[in-house]
């Protein structure tokens, strides 16, 4: 929950990219994944420091694997 609020802080100062990547963490611990890979992408988009970006699209990839198999596990 800490995450989420971070999120909110950082949207209402006006710093995007840590607003989005806080609420992907958030939605990413309470398993909701396709929440947490829109706000992650985001974040991407928004963040300027190249470091961050690379740090960012790996946790991105990550989730998208997790998102995958968990989809997967649901079919019949």
């Amino acid at each position: 929950e800490v995450f989420y609020h971070l999120g909110e802080a950082y949207g209402k100062l006006g710093d995007m990219a840590k607003a989005h990547f806080n609420l992907g963490i958030y939605y990413r611990e309470i398993r909701s994944f396709r929440n947490a890979i829109f706000h992650l992408e985001r974040a991407v988009k928004a963040s300027e420091d190249p470091e961050e970006k690379r740090r960012m699209e790996k946790m991105l990839d990550e989730i998208k694997k997790k998102h995958k198999e968990a989809s997967w596990q649901r079919q019949p």
